[in-house]
């Protein structure tokens, strides 16, 4: 045979054996994911069964993908575990659909999922007691629904890009913490509506999200007794908070609300508590509207253009607040009367108070022991506004850093000889506003117990402030106010429940006379007014007193330790002035 026929021989058996060997190998197609509906029937089994669901006992973890036209995992059986393992269940947003659904369910613990365009991600339905935790949650309607569901838990879920992150319904006791809750970013057009929604729903616990780039990223509607608590609510472009519609004795508090025109909007609903939250970098911080008896306290509101805004709301307390570098740090505007102003920190701001209406005026309301510190203008009042500056005497009024009046006299009219720490003129307004009894120093609130504060009103920057239970022991720590201060005083409000009369007042170990400003035993408060100077110190050490606080005086080596101890009788005037 010739070599060229034997080449052709070789050449075919060569092909022949390769296509016997694809025959052989040949590489199957990738199987498609499953599509349809699964159900975990109330006996426990998995209808269909070919479903990419695993059981083991009460617990099932997915195997697959899961693709639907309708719901994606329909639960008829309470007490079991739904592990993801990471898989997708996949909608096409069909209406209504669920990615899982849970009517009338207990017990169910949901787990590592990722759930994508149906109309509710996650939708519970007269179902109680159940867990949700740790799921990717993305492109729904809703991600997660609760109708008539109670005490459920929603935990580390990552809700993003859909319509409203979590809407309850006529949902009592439910808790929803540590959840991502947002938009991809601010700039990928996807609208996230609402955040966190709460309709006709009582009793719940928001704490610890983060609710970010959304329209509004909390709202409540006829909602109340439910708790905001720790929350990171930030760059939701219209309100960060929105009660509407008697949303009534629901708490707010320990919040970060950032980058939103209405920081807190209460609108028509009463008795809500916002407090201790940092409001920042918005049109409004807090905007009272229609609203009445709600308490804002203790927070930090700063870089809005109003601070905190109240219009046709009444009886409504602004207590303890920070508000600084506003535009307008409060404004009370359009028929507001007797909310009650006091205490707070109201410093460099364009405008430190505003007040005025469109057709009505707002009048009586009451603006007491309030710092007013660098504010260009203190306060702007249109014409025909009579509101009242200060708490009566003793008491007094505001602080107010313009205030160019003396303290050489004490009383009610101020015309009796001996400092009281009140100006013996008073702050004009106008000719309807005036403060007849500003303070002369700056006014701190130190709360000792629930519902009972120790006052202090004085020229001197208080570093730090203790109460002892243990024997009725006040410890303060001041320093200068500025480089050349050399006097300094303190005026203090004591209720009995603290330190009974009389005192032994310790000014770095020495004991110094106090006046009695104003000693009541039926309403069980003393004002006493004593002064100092201000000089180099020395340490002094007290055995009586508690090692800790002898490790603080050691501490503060640059300020001036004042005591007060219940110890040794000392007055030295007994004059009690009359209101």
């Amino acid at each position: 045979m010739g070599k060229k026929a034997v080449s052709i021989i070789v050449l075919m058996l060569v092909l022949l054996t390769i296509g016997m060997l694809s025959l052989a190998f040949k590489v199957q197609p990738v199987k498609s994911t499953w599509t349809g509906t699964v159900y975990i029937r109330a006996d426990g089994s998995i209808d269909p069964p070919d479903a990419p669901i695993q059981r083991n006992g009460d617990y099932y973890a997915l195997t697959g993908n899961i693709t639907s036209d309708g719901d994606g995992i329909v639960i008829e059986r309470s007490n079991i575990i739904i592990d993801g393992a990471g898989h997708m269940i996949r909608g096409i947003r069909k209406y209504p659909s669920a990615g899982i659904n849970l009517t009338g369910r207990t017990h169910i613990i949901i787990e590592n999922i990722n759930i994508q365009n149906f109309t509710s991600g996650i939708w519970l339905y007269n179902s109680s007691g159940n867990s949700i935790n740790r799921n990717n949650i993305t492109n729904n309607v809703d991600g997660i629904k609760f109708e008539n569901s109670s005490n459920n838990t929603i935990s580390g879920n990552n809700i993003v890009n859909n319509s409203e992150g979590i809407e309850l319904n006529y949902a009592l006791n439910n808790t929803i913490y540590e959840n991502n809750i947002r938009a991809a970013s601010p700039k990928d057009g996807v609208v996230v509506h609402v955040g966190v929604s709460l309709y006709s729903s009582l009793h719940n616990n928001v704490s610890a999200n983060i609710v970010t780039n959304n329209h509004w990223g909390v709202f409540l509607y006829n909602s109340s007794n439910n708790i905001f608590n720790g929350n990171n609510i930030t760059a939701n472009d219209e309100y960060g908070i929105y009660l509407r519609t008697n949303s009534s004795n629901n708490k707010f508090y320990g919040n970060n609300i950032i980058n939103s025109w209405y920081g807190v909007e209460v609108d028509s609903s009463n008795n809500n508590t916002i407090s201790k939250n940092n409001i920042m970098n918005g049109q409004l911080g807090i905007y009272m509207h229609s609203s009445d008896a709600n308490v804002a306290l203790g927070n930090l509101i700063t870089d809005n253009r109003n601070g905190i805004d109240v219009s046709y709301s009444s009886n409504n307390t602004i207590l303890g607040n920070l508000i600084t570098e506003n535009e307008f740090g409060i404004v009370v505007r359009d028929s507001s009367s007797n909310n009650v102003i006091y205490g707070n920190n109201i410093i460099n701001n364009t405008y430190a108070m505003q007040f005025w209406g469109l057709s009505t005026c707002p009048s009586s309301n009451i603006i007491y022991h309030n710092n007013f510190i660098n504010n260009p203008i203190q306060t702007e009042i249109f014409i025909g506004y009579d509101n009242i500056w200060d708490d009566g005497y003793p008491s007094g009024g505001n602080y107010w850093s313009d205030y160019n009046g003396v303290d050489h006299y004490r009383g009610p009219y101020q015309n009796e000889t001996g400092s009281d720490g009140i100006g013996d003129t008073p702050y004009i307004i106008d000719e309807n506003n005036i403060d007849h009894y500003p303070l002369m120093g700056l006014f701190n609130s130190f709360n000792i117990s629930v519902g009972i504060s120790v006052d202090v009103a004085s020229n001197s920057t208080i570093e730090d402030f203790k109460y002892f239970e243990s024997n009725n022991t006040i410890v303060m720590y001041i320093s200068n106010m500025t480089a050349n201060q050399t006097a300094g005083f303190c005026r203090l409000t004591i209720p009995h429940d603290v330190i009974s009369p009389p005192y032994t007042v310790k000014v770095n170990g020495t004991i110094v006379e106090y006046d009695i400003i104003y000693e009541n035993y039926t309403s069980r408060l003393s004002i006493i007014y004593f002064t100092y100077e201000h000089s180099k110190l020395e340490i002094t050490i007290i055995p009586e007193f508690p090692l800790t606080i002898i490790l603080l005086t050691f501490l503060m080596l640059l300020t001036t330790p004042i005591i007060f101890t219940k110890k040794t009788p000392y007055k030295k005037n007994n004059k009690t002035p009359h209101f």
